[in-house]
């Protein structure tokens, strides 16, 4: 694959977050896409750059469209199909919270001891 597609790829990647989507607009495999991608670490960061990008506008498009939505049922239910999608796709930004203890972002203090005088 040369740059050339693979940026035409990236372009449509980062509108529509969907490689899939991507890769049959552009008329390219997802595979060749991919392995352009392993070629170079810096490929793979302008595909999750673009991936994320996309997503990002996927969640704007699913609040604009609830917010227009002549139907405020039909609206609620099309944002929370996406809202579920795009919180297993990116569960960090848009996952539920849940904060654990002992996770690599949220570590437990070490060496916490109690000591009661008496």
């Amino acid at each position: 694959m040369n740059n050339d597609t693979a940026v035409k790829v990236l372009a449509v990647l980062s509108e529509c977050g969907n490689l899939s989507k991507a890769c049959r607009e552009t008329g390219t495999k997802a595979q060749s896409f991919l392995r352009w991608c392993d070629q170079k670490p810096e490929h793979a960061e302008q595909y999750v750059r673009a991936r994320e990008a996309g997503l990002d506008a996927e969640a704007d498009r699913a609040i604009e469209e609830a917010l227009t939505a002549g139907d405020a049922a039909l609206g609620r239910l099309a944002l929370d199909a996406r809202k579920w999608y795009l919180s297993k796709l990116m569960p960090k930004k848009y996952g539920d919270k849940q904060l654990v203890g002992s996770d690599p972002d949220n570590p437990l203090p070490a060496g916490v001891s109690v000591v009661f005088k008496g």
